[in-house]
Order: C-alpha cells, then sequence, then structure tokens
C-alpha cells in the first residue's frame, strides 16, 4: 500500500517513502494542531485497529499531499480530502498512514488504501 508520497510545497520534488523524514514544508495535523517536522513516516495503520493504536498512545490526525503512488501508479488524493494518520509524540515523531478495505476497482491495484477524510 502506498509506495510514496508527492506534494507540491515540499522543498524537495522528490517523492519519500516509508522510513523517510517527511521534508519542510509537510502539513502535518494531530488533534487540530498542525505539528512541525521532523517527522518520519513509520508505516500504516489498518482503519478497522485504530482503537489499539490509540490505546497504545497515537493521537489521530491528518496529512495534506498531493498524490501516492502504489505499483508504478500515481493516484491524486481526492479534491477536499486528506489522508488520515496516526502519530506519536516522541522524536522522530512517527506517523502512520491510515488504510482501509480497498474498492473493488481499487483491488485491481492493491487491497488497502489510505482513508481519505474531509479537510478540517
Amino acid at each position: 500500500m502506498c509506495g510514496t508520497l508527492k506534494h507540491s510545497h515540499w522543498t524537495s520534488k522528490d517523492p519519500i517513502r516509508v522510513g523517510s523524514m517527511f521534508p519542510d514544508g509537510t502539513e502535518i495535523f494531530i488533534e487540530g494542531k498542525k505539528l512541525e517536522v521532523p517527522a518520519k513516516w513509520n508505516g500504516f495503520a489498518r482503519d478497522d485497529q485504530l482503537e489499539k493504536w490509540k490505546e497504545h498512545g497515537w493521537k489521530e490526525g491528518f496529512l495534506k499531499v498531493d498524490s501516492f503512488t502504489e505499483k508504478d501508479h500515481e493516484f491524486e488524493v481526492p479534491a477536499g480530502k486528506v489522508i488520515k494518520v496516526v502519530a506519536l509524540n516522541k522524536s522522530p515523531r512517527p506517523i502512520n498512514i491510515v488504510t482501509t478495505e480497498a474498492t473493488k476497482e481499487q483491488k485491481k491495484v492493491h487491497h488497502r488504501w489510505p482513508m481519505f477524510i474531509d479537510k478540517e
């Protein structure tokens, strides 16, 4: 799920991968507050297991990006949407993208998909 992320406001135009630090210009909001980087793309969290993540101190939020890639295909984040994330309050702040079951059409590419939510 989600091989890379891209955003037009990043200082580097190169996409980032799991394990990468988010570049300057990244907009990450946790519990309604904008975070300052450094933050690290740690991995993924299934939407059906969010309560378990929260029991271990992870906080919900969202990440603004323009697009993501999966299996060499680039997909734009739908207009007016952001990607749901969970984060821990430690340095560098680990960020996990929340994933959900893919639609029938999306499953042709991958069985999990980023969870899109309305911009706050």
